[in-house]
């Protein structure tokens, strides 16, 4: 949804950080690292840096945690844009 316009849609951000709440409850960390890392590919694209930051670097340090090197590189190359 949200690479369909230039703008962020108010409804993609809404259930990407629903979705992280859920799975943050339910501390699934494989599934929140993604949703991090998902987040922070929406807000990089809709040039809201500071917000691309965050989720970014706590899919950094899940990734990280969980020696998931292959998302950790994506991550990184996400991170390496700004």
């Amino acid at each position: 949804m949200g690479k369909l316009s230039d703008s962020l849609p108010l409804e993609t951000v809404a259930r990407i950080e629903e979705g992280l709440e859920i799975l943050t409850e339910l501390d699934t960390n494989p599934d929140i690292s993604i949703g991090h890392l998902f987040g922070g590919e929406l807000y990089a694209q809709g040039n809201q840096e500071k917000e691309a930051e965050i989720h970014l670097k706590a899919a950094e340090a899940l990734f990280n945690e969980m020696s998931m090197d292959y998302w950790l590189k994506e991550t990184r190359k996400i991170m390496s844009r700004f």
